[in-house]
């Protein structure tokens, strides 16, 4: 996966794409958890607190975006595939 990233964002996707896909969707709803903890306790959604947790979770969700990619592109691969090679024998 190639994706251009900030300077201090390059290091937390890196690790966020090294994780299992359980552990990539556990972190995500971790995240999650902690903004809603923080709304509930009165944490504005523009404060520093928000903005740092909504870009941790970016990170998550564009590797989590990028896989899905990935795995629908080798799908759409392997069925060109095999309607090539059909097409050749029937030639």
């Amino acid at each position: 996966m190639s994706l251009i990233v900030g300077r201090k964002e390059a290091p937390k996707q890196h690790l966020a794409d090294q994780l299992s896909d359980d552990a990539l969707q556990n972190q995500m709803n971790y995240l999650l958890a902690q903004m809603e903890i923080a709304v509930l306790y009165g944490e504005s959604l523009t404060s520093e607190k928000m903005v740092h947790l909504s870009q941790q979770l970016d990170v998550y969700v564009i590797v989590a975006q990028s896989r899905r990619m990935n795995k629908h592109l080798s799908t759409k691969h392997v069925l060109f595939e095999h309607t090539m090679s059909d097409l050749e024998r029937r030639v």
